[in-house]
């Protein structure tokens, strides 16, 4: 258990931040501004680092048998690389933040077991108000900056269906799911679906006398290993071609997109096997092949398309066929990057309502089309608000995070030192990426190395409107962004857009070629700009796996 003791060693001449949450993107923070010479100051509830992440603690949001849906490659630091992408286990994913906690020193800013009571703003400054959970006593100090990092699962989605008042049997959100343990032998209707909701439905199907998903749409689902051998991530695949098949266009350029997405393909193609004759030794071709997947499953027990999953025709007509009803794709819908499930849906095992819940009765749950199912427990996997009860009112984002300039920040020049950082939630990546970069962004705005963009707020409006447009069959999901369009946004105006003088300078043709033929983020954005490390972010793209594959 930590505990620092850290308010009564605020220098007044320095000027500091505080920063709300001790999870991944209150680390980050931290980090980053700390290195453009502010003192930061993090109030954590908990008594450890980790935030959902830590099982231990009353924030955590995992399940004992809960994998990351994007592998490594989106959710460690640029500045903190790890030598092998996989899918981690949540325990291995909490130990790698507390290593970064420990390689960059971040403990001593953080209080813990301290709880924020009220940020308003005073002057140019920003008064904060906390109290310990330890003593009840209270401390209020005046900070030049303040970072929100308190994250999106906070306070779980209250169910919000007709009759739900007359249902008599038990009702669990899945913030209180750890195991399938108490679902043996019941009768369960699942209410929602998500990254987090396949697994669980998956597990609870498994041991339920019987389980109906009830979904009003259906999902879009993408295996985290659907390359051709089945053991690199879906993250894996060259940047430029996913941005490329991801961007909705109008029909009659479509023929266009897919000659250049061909011809970009052969280019491709023809780079690898180029770097291959240049780069790999030949005789070790056969010892390089990997003997495990992104999940550590032995290759040798047939290919995995994810976790326990195996790769079968059925199993991708599900899939594809769910995607055709609405014409889904990554650019349009949020992307469950989980398919644990779909075999559980094809053997019958796990039915499927795609009518919606009509109202309910007792034990029983009745659908819109008519038809009905015995209930015991109704599984809500229904997601969380964003909530900042500690913070001024006339300070929350005015119709959610997507109202915010990259979900971030006020279209407002004189409120560019309130941040709210861990919003960003792509269909297709991960939140640490973008929380390290708005990190990197926001310390040099508050360092008056940066400035907002002239017409901000212009941009805050344009970019809500194209995403709630974009994002229409995914309305409840409010920090939801497409991630291409976002990195082409922030990487600007930190000015870290990699060129090919710098690239060809730290790695040569070599680390060109990875570059196009694999997935180089986050390190791609550390090779030049502010708070640049080459050398380090070269060595980590050396290493990157592509999923072009002539094996």
């Amino acid at each position: 258990i930590f505990k620092y003791s850290i308010i009564e060693k605020m220098n007044d001449e320095k000027k500091s931040v505080c920063i709300v949450g001790a999870g991944i993107s209150g680390l980050c923070a931290i980090k980053e501004t700390r290195e453009v010479g502010f003192e930061p100051f993090c109030f954590e509830l908990c008594r450890d680092v980790g935030g959902v992440f830590n099982l231990a603690l009353n924030g955590g949001r995992v399940y004992d048998n809960c994998h990351l849906t994007v592998s490594s490659r989106f959710m460690l630091m640029s500045s903190y690389p790890t030598s092998k992408i996989e899918h981690w286990h949540h325990s291995e994913y909490l130990k790698y933040i507390q290593d970064f906690s420990k390689e960059f020193d971040l403990l001593k800013h953080i209080s813990f077991h301290t709880e924020v009571k009220w940020i308003e703003k005073e002057g140019d400054k920003w008064r904060v108000t906390t109290k310990s959970v330890l003593d009840d006593s209270t401390q209020t100090k005046l900070f030049d900056a303040v970072a929100i990092c308190c994250g999106t699962h906070q306070i779980p989605k209250k169910i919000d269906l007709p009759g739900i008042e007359q249902f008599k049997g038990k009702v669990v959100h899945t913030k209180d799911y750890y195991n399938n343990e108490s679902f043996v032998g019941k009768k369960v209707v699942s209410v929602g679906f998500g990254e987090s909701g396949a697994d669980i439905i998956k597990e609870v199907s498994n041991v339920a006398g019987s389980m109906t998903m009830s979904i009003r749409s259906y999902p879009f689902i993408l295996p985290r290993q659907p390359d051709k051998a089945h053991t690199l991530s879906t993250d894996s695949h060259p940047v430029i071609i996913l941005a490329a098949l991801s961007q909705p266009i109008d029909w009659y350029l479509r023929p266009l997109r897919a000659i250049v997405l061909i011809l970009g393909t052969a280019v491709t193609s023809c780079l690898y096997l180029i770097g291959s004759f240049l780069f790999r030794n030949n005789s070790d071709k056969e010892e390089s092949k990997p003997k495990l997947d992104s999940f550590r499953q032995p290759i040798d027990n047939g290919p995995m398309i994810d976790l326990n999953t195996p790769s079968t025709k059925e199993h991708f007509e599900l899939m594809h066929s769910w995607a055709m009803f609405d014409k889904t794709c990554p650019a349009n819908k949020f992307c469950t990057k989980n398919a644990t499930c779909v075999p559980n849906i094809v053997s019958g095992k796990l039915q499927v309502n795609a009518s919606g819940i009509k109202t309910f009765e007792h034990n029983k749950v009745i659908f819109n089309d008519g038809t009905s199912a015995d209930c015991e427990v109704l599984l809500a996997c229904i997601g969380y608000d964003d909530a900042f009860p500690f913070l001024d009112s006339k300070y929350h984002p005015p119709q959610g995070v997507r109202s915010l300039y990259l979900h971030a920040f006020h279209p407002d020049q004189d409120l560019c030192s309130l941040s709210f950082i861990g919003f960003n939630r792509p269909s297709i990546g991960g939140i640490p990426l973008c929380s390290e970069l708005i990190c990197r962004y926001w310390a040099l705005l508050i360092s008056g190395q940066r400035s907002l963009p002239a017409d901000v707020a212009v941009r805050a409006k344009v970019q809500a409107r194209k995403e709630t447009e974009q994002f229409a069959l995914s309305p409840g999901v409010n920090s939801l962004m497409f991630l291409p369009d976002f990195l082409h946004e922030v990487v600007h105006q930190i000015g870290c857009e990699p060129n090919i003088p710098t690239i060809l300078k730290y790695g040569g043709f070599h680390l060109l070629l990875k570059i196009l033929t694999a997935n180089p983020i986050p390190h791609l954005f550390r090779l030049k700009g502010p708070g640049a490390t080459p050398e380090l972010s070269a060595k980590a793209i050396f290493v990157s796996e592509g999923s072009v594959d002539f094996w």
